[in-house]
């Protein structure tokens, strides 16, 4: 009996590894990884979660395969050290099982930023790996895939501003209102909100100010006014300076500081107007010496600001007179443009004309530009810079129209032989002509 059970076992040893082949030799392995697609860049807050979607699709459809197990996780390895200490890993790993062909799933993982993150763009590396089905050799592990996303870390910060004048104008012993306004344009509540006001000596006992102590929300707004009697206060210019600190939700203390000028004018405005006459009236000289030296740019500017305080004062007829001159100076500059840019095209054309050897035309043509050039220099010789341009661009047209002159006296001299030899074959021709008509009338 014992022998008939050792060869029964034996033939089932022998059997059985047959039987697996046999019972294996359908099983379809999966020939594809999943394909891999991760959410897009997002953003976040410090302390707020913050989730990455890996959306995994088994693409073996057409051979109806499974895929037993696949997994996505957070690769830490990856991740900087510097940056890891900022990043909280809440949900490091997501797997599916039974993953069926053509089927697709979102595995969700999770993260959160430390309080002390720095703002920035934070780079997330995703691991994707899993398991084929079970077949002859076992179930074996597949290639992992590599990706990842990318998460920016805004910090929610308070940010405030003063909008304030730059300048304030009043009349002494007049009062003097200033409004204001302090606004938090960040995107977090400032806190401990303090307001001082930083001003002259000769103006503090006379400012009327707010006292302003509160928390300030994002976006919102405290409209304000100072008032300054000026009753005591002498003429001239004054500084003031709105200074504010307040906190950050990080507790860091703050500052912004928004100043303006303060200008206390006389009783009367003649004085004034009688500073702005002197003004214009040292502008006009000034332009005068600059057009004796035919310096019209800087002329056209002086008369220009001497007319801008003359509208100021009211005085008409020195505005027309203004206008005027400025009107004059515009047309020489333009003519003094559009000459100078004809006579450049006339010299250019004469060069064209010459390189082509047409001699005559490049000399009417380099005459021309020689003319107008002249002309220029007549018109700005007492502008140095003027009177070497032209001055220059003359003895470059003397130059070609001197090389014009000896090319074309040239060609006369060439043209004389040619037209008195022509002039001999001529006669010689209509002698032979009369010689042979002859002939054939005595013949007849």
């Amino acid at each position: 009996m014992k022998p008939k059970i050792i060869a029964i076992m034996f033939l089932l040893l022998l059997v059985a590894p047959i039987f697996i082949n046999v019972t294996f030799a359908d099983t379809k392995v999966p020939n594809e990884l999943p394909i891999v697609k991760i959410s897009p860049k997002g953003s976040t807050k410090p302390g707020e979660n913050y989730t990455i979607e890996v959306t995994l699709t088994n693409p073996n459809e057409e051979n109806k395969v499974d895929i037993w197990k696949c997994w996505a996780e957070i690769n830490t390895e990856k991740i900087p050290e510097e940056e890891l200490q900022y990043i909280e890993i809440i949900k490091e790993k997501a797997e599916i099982t039974n993953f069926g062909s053509g089927e697709e799933v979102t595995l969700e993982l999770i993260i959160r930023f430390g309080d002390n993150a720095p703002e920035g763009e934070y780079i997330i590396p995703i691991k994707v790996s899993g398991k084929w089905i079970a077949c002859t050799t076992g179930c074996i592990p597949f290639s992992p895939q590599n990706v990842e996303t990318k998460v920016s870390l805004t910090i929610l910060k308070p940010v405030v501003t003063v909008y304030l004048q730059n300048e304030y104008s009043v009349k002494g012993g007049e009062k003097l209102e200033i409004p204001f306004s302090i606004k938090n344009i960040g995107t977090a509540k400032a806190s401990n909100v303090s307001v001082n006001y930083l001003v002259d000596d000769e103006l503090l006992e006379n400012l009327e100010s707010p006292e302003i102590s509160r928390e300030l929300n994002a976006s919102e707004i405290i409209d304000e006014k100072l008032y300054l009697d000026t009753e005591s206060i002498d003429y001239g210019d004054y500084s003031l300076t709105i200074h504010v600190e307040y906190f950050t939700t990080k507790n860091e203390r703050k500052i912004f500081d928004k100043g303006c000028t303060i200008h206390i004018l006389g009783p009367t405005e003649e004085e004034i107007n009688q500073e702005k006459l002197n003004r214009a009236s040292g502008l006009e000289r000034e332009a005068g010496i600059f057009l004796s030296k035919d310096e019209f740019d800087s002329a056209l500017e002086k008369y220009k600001e001497a007319k801008t305080l003359y509208e100021e004062v009211g005085i008409a007829t020195k505005v027309g007179d203004m206008n005027n001159k400025i009107n004059l100076i515009d047309e020489t500059i333009q003519k003094i443009q559009e000459d100078t840019e004809k006579a450049d095209q006339e010299f250019q054309n004469g060069v064209q004309y010459m390189n082509n050897d047409n001699y005559s035309q490049a000399l009417e043509r380099i005459n021309a530009a020689k003319a107008l050039y002249t002309s220029l220099l007549n018109l700005t010789n007492r502008n140095e810079s003027y009177k070497n341009l032209y001055e220059s661009k003359i003895n470059d047209c003397e130059e070609k129209i001197q090389y014009l002159e000896e090319k074309i006296s040239d060609e006369d001299d060439i043209e004389v032989p040619k037209l008195y030899a022509v002039f001999i074959v001529a006669i010689v021709l209509l002698l032979v002509s009369l010689v042979f008509g002859i002939a054939l009338i005595r013949r007849e």
